[in-house]
């Protein structure tokens, strides 16, 4: 290091110190580890700010605490936050000046998805460092075993050969299986939700309408009795009941499959660390196959790592100096720690990356479509009567055409009961 970096740093240590608060993850977890190395290395290389942990919180503690003008300078947040709290007259500071600024980061350094979930009304309100990606995990031994595998890249690329292989690998012995080829049922709403989008069906979607003043207005609508998502269901019964290859739910499917009675299942990216460094060997990892003939989505923004200024800050350039450090100098330790998949591209292209088990989810996040439910739409406005209809399909206690039918009729009723309160609110 020079002189002249040297009197630098001296004069930057001499100077009054700034205190920065932050809602995250303290030491203990290797969220936490990971976080308080990178804040040590921060401050080594800039004694003039001090960054301090908190208990991170959700976005309605946020809003009381920003309320009553005790807000942190910085938060971690999920995908939802900036749709949120941010906007015109929102908590969260909008970070384009900060962004496009001559300390920022060049917007085409990350994945075009980040920019789904992180604008409102065009400006920027928070960066995800990773995202939770969901892909096809494959025990490689039973797939070898069958025949199926040898060595090819990515092999199970669409329903049909889904199917295939889950016919393969299901396993009878006189009249019960002992082995399940595949489990269809996911692990929670998130992994349905990305079934359906995996054969381009629709949830609920903005749609335009023309008000009364003339004027053009989005309002959300309810698309459970779209055609692919009618089909996405049936196939997911059909998987149980007609061809034989999936159980009903039951137990931890993560546990089944480890213990090897799953040969086959969809889940996300943190399941990686539940195969340890010398098991990853025993299975393969595909991007999720599609539906037959489709494009393919992915459920979008599921991150629980998105960093956010509180707009309160009254320091918002050195806010934005460890955001810039955290988010794209330190963004590979932090994404390593947490089991997430990058959004910087750089990071993608990296060997790591680019080499198993990472490289399906790699590859599904720069290639599959990007979907999502509006984050505004609260949760009990739709996604009891869409679980309730996925899981009466499932079971065959209903057609999935009827099951969804219903479900739609429950939630277009619930969302413009909800959209009208919110418009009356404005």
């Amino acid at each position: 290091m020079g002189l002249a970096s040297l009197a630098g740093l001296a004069g930057l240590a001499g100077a009054a110190q700034v205190e920065l608060r932050l809602w995250g993850w303290g030491p203990g977890s290797p969220t936490g580890n990971a976080l308080a190395q990178i804040i040590e290395e921060f401050h080594a290389t800039h004694p003039n700010i001090r960054v301090t942990i908190e208990q991170a919180q959700n976005e309605e503690k946020f809003l009381i605490a920003y309320a009553t003008g005790v807000a942190p300078d910085l938060t971690f947040g999920v995908g939802q936050t900036a749709e949120i709290l941010g906007g015109e007259h929102g908590a969260l500071l909008p970070l384009n000046k900060y962004l496009d600024g001559p300390n920022g980061i060049p917007r085409s350094e990350f994945v075009d998805d980040l920019w789904s979930f992180s604008i409102v009304d065009g400006h920027v309100y928070q960066l995800a460092i990773e995202s939770n990606e969901r892909a096809l995990y494959v025990n490689r031994q039973h797939a070898e075993q069958a025949g199926l595998y040898s060595g090819q890249t990515f092999p199970v690329k669409n329903w049909d050969d889904l199917l295939t292989w889950a016919r393969r690998l299901t396993v009878r012995q006189a009249d019960q299986v002992v082995q399940w080829g595949f489990y269809v049922n996911g692990q929670n709403g998130g992994d349905r939700w990305h079934w359906v989008w995996l054969n381009d069906g629709k949830l609920i979607t903005m749609e335009k309408e023309q008000a009364a003043d003339g004027s053009w207005v989005e309002r959300p609508v309810a698309q459970l009795t779209h055609p692919n998502t009618i089909a996405a269901l049936q196939y997911a019964s059909d998987l149980i009941h007609e061809y034989g290859v999936s159980p009903l739910p039951a137990g931890s499917p993560r546990t089944q499959f480890l213990n090897g009675r799953y040969s086959m299942l969809i889940d996300t990216s943190v399941f990686v660390g539940n195969l340890t460094t010398s098991n990853f060997e025993h299975y393969l990892t595909m991007p999720s196959p599609v539906g037959v003939g489709k494009e393919g989505g992915r459920f979008s923004g599921a991150s629980a790592s998105c960093l956010a200024i509180s707009r309160s800050t009254k320091h918002p350039e050195e806010a934005w100096e460890f955001m810039r450090f955290l988010v794209y100098e330190k963004a590979e330790p932090f994404t390593i720690a947490r089991g997430g998949i990058p959004y910087l591209k750089r990071l993608l292209s990296d060997r790591r990356f680019q080499s198993h088990p990472w490289r399906a989810f790699a590859v599904q996040i720069m290639t599959y479509r990007p979907e999502r439910v509006l984050y505004m739409i609260p949760a009990n406005v739709w996604q009891s009567s869409f679980q309730s209809a996925w899981d009466k399909a499932i079971k065959r206690e209903q057609a999935p055409q009827v099951a969804l039918q219903s479900a739609n009729e429950v939630i277009s009723a619930s969302l413009a009961e909800w959209w009208q309160t919110r418009q009356k609110g404005k």
